[in-house]
């Protein structure tokens, strides 16, 4: 009886000069000695034992590669769960972007904005801000309108003098924005851009675009009071 089996051979290294590594090699199993094709010396042959440890080593790596492929399948699934999440909760955010021009120096108008304990001065809804000694980079807020009060734990993610403040909430109220400043020589360019997850409470006795007319308007009314408290503070500095 004689068996020939073909099998695929993987070129691991250069040929050497004169000789072509074989891209399958024949085996014949049993009977009498004969070339085989592909083979660079005929007298290479392989037992029985050398194709059953041949063939268990090409299920493996056929079993690798398949959960190679299923790994990826799933991991690309799963990101793709984690993306339609998170737009499905995006959905339920409001963003704000408003700015204002202040005739003052950048350098002073940034020292008024990074002293976040000063902000309730100027925004009507913030009722207070409160900034751990020993951690600066976290800060306490209380906003309060309406007789409905929320609060919320912020992380400073950047701060660059003259630049940005960037903010995200790690706890309470989600929420999330940045400060930019803008030089004019003669004035300052202050960008506040926010955006924040609608609480449930408000989200049930109003519609979004009712709420977030409302967030804007405070916010941009918000801005002007800011610039009247630092043409103030810049006329009377003591």
């Amino acid at each position: 009886m004689h068996l020939t089996i073909k099998i695929a051979a993987t070129r691991t290294k250069p040929a050497d000069a004169g000789y072509k590594t074989p891209d399958f090699i024949l085996v014949r199993v049993g009977g009498e000695s004969s070339a085989a094709s592909g083979f660079p010396d005929p007298g290479d042959w392989l037992s029985r034992w050398d194709l059953v440890c041949l063939a268990a080593i090409l299920i493996v790596r056929a079993l690798v590669q398949d959960i190679r492929k299923r790994t990826t399948k799933i991991r690309s699934s799963l990101s793709k769960t984690r993306r339609e999440g998170r737009k499905e909760r995006m959905a339920d955010w409001l963003e704000h972007s408003v700015q204002v021009e202040v005739e003052a120096p950048i350098e002073f108008v940034w020292s008024l904005w990074s002293d976040l304990e000063q902000m309730p001065r100027w925004m009507k809804w913030i009722e207070e801000v409160k900034i751990p000694e020993d951690n600066p980079e976290l800060s306490f807020w209380t906003l309060n309108t309406g007789g409905l009060q929320f609060t919320w734990k912020s992380r400073i993610l950047k701060m660059i003098p003259n630049q940005i403040i960037q903010w995200e909430s790690i706890d309470g109220l989600p929420n999330q924005g940045a400060i930019r400043f803008y030089d004019r020589k003669d004035s300052s360019i202050v960008k506040l851009s926010i955006s924040y997850a609608i609480p449930g409470i408000l989200g049930k006795i109003m519609d979004n675009l009712f709420l977030g007319r409302a967030v804007e308007s405070t916010i941009k009314a918000d801005l002007e009071r800011f610039r009247e408290y630092a043409l103030r503070v810049k006329s009377n500095p003591f």
